[in-house]
């Protein structure tokens, strides 16, 4: 499986629903269901984060700025 497979089924996994895609660079551009736009990661870090939360958490509205907040706290966000 290729990391980007790898990237793809961790959102899904916590999102339940998510658009991602990749330039190829460690950037992740991701757009979850209920997100009003895209949001851009560092992949790494993205993945480090999503770890820690468990299947669906971020289908709630509290889950989903759970997930966002840590997301930033840990510097996988990339302001546009």
């Amino acid at each position: 499986m290729s990391a980007m497979q790898r990237i793809r089924l961790e959102f899904l996994r916590v999102f339940g629903a998510a658009e991602v895609t990749s330039d190829q660079t460690g950037v992740i551009t991701v757009r979850a269901d209920g997100w009003p736009d895209s949001r851009d990661y560092v992949a790494a870090r993205a993945m480090l984060v999503l770890a820690n939360f468990a299947s669906n958490h971020g289908m709630t509205e509290q889950g989903d700025a759970d997930v966002c907040r840590a997301l930033e706290a840990a510097g996988a966000l990339i302001e546009r």
